[in-house]
C-alpha cells in the first residue's frame, strides 16, 4: 500500500512539473522579466503545444476506454478536463498561428491558409480586374487626331 502511495504521489509530482515546464516554453510566464508584452515569440511555443496536445489527446482515450470497468468521479473528471484541454490544444495548433485581422476589411492577412482555403479572395479579385482593366487600356489602339 505505502508502495502504491508513493509511486502516485511521485506522478503527481511529476505532471506538476511538467505542467510548469509547459506554462515557461510556451512563453505564457515570461523568463526575460518584461510584462509589457514586448517579448520575443518563443520558438519552443508551437512543439510543446503540440506534445501536450497529443499527450491530453492520449490521456483522455485511456481514460475513455477505462470507463467500461466502472464509473468514478475522478474518471469523469479527468476524462472532461483532458478532452477539454485537448480541444483548446488542436484549436490552437489549427488557428493560432493566424496574423492579426486588418482593420478596414475585417479580413485576415492570408486569405486563403490553411485549412479552409479562399479561393473568393476579395484581394485576388480585385487584382485580377486590374489586371485586366490595364491589359485592355493597352490593348486599344489609339487613333490619331484630325487637327491640322
Amino acid at each position: 500500500m505505502q508502495g502504491e502511495a508513493y509511486i502516485c504521489r511521485s506522478f503527481a509530482l511529476l505532471l506538476l512539473a511538467f505542467a510548469a515546464i509547459n506554462l515557461l516554453l510556451t512563453g505564457i510566464i515570461p523568463l526575460d522579466g518584461r510584462s509589457d508584452g514586448t517579448s520575443q515569440k518563443n520558438p519552443y511555443a508551437f512543439p510543446t503545444l503540440t506534445i501536450t496536445t497529443a499527450y491530453h489527446m492520449c490521456t483522455a482515450f485511456y481514460i475513455y476506454t477505462q470507463l467500461p470497468s466502472g464509473w468514478s468521479f475522478a474518471f469523469g473528471t479527468g476524462l472532461i478536463c483532458s478532452g477539454v484541454l485537448f480541444c483548446f490544444g488542436i484549436w490552437n495548433v489549427v488557428f493560432g498561428s493566424q496574423e492579426k485581422l486588418l482593420s478596414k476589411m475585417g479580413a485576415d492577412k492570408r486569405t486563403s491558409g490553411f485549412p479552409f482555403a479562399n479561393s473568393e479572395s476579395a484581394k485576388e479579385i480585385k487584382r485580377e480586374a486590374k489586371e485586366k482593366d490595364k491589359s485592355k487600356r493597352r490593348s486599344v489602339p489609339r487613333t490619331t487626331s484630325s487637327r491640322a
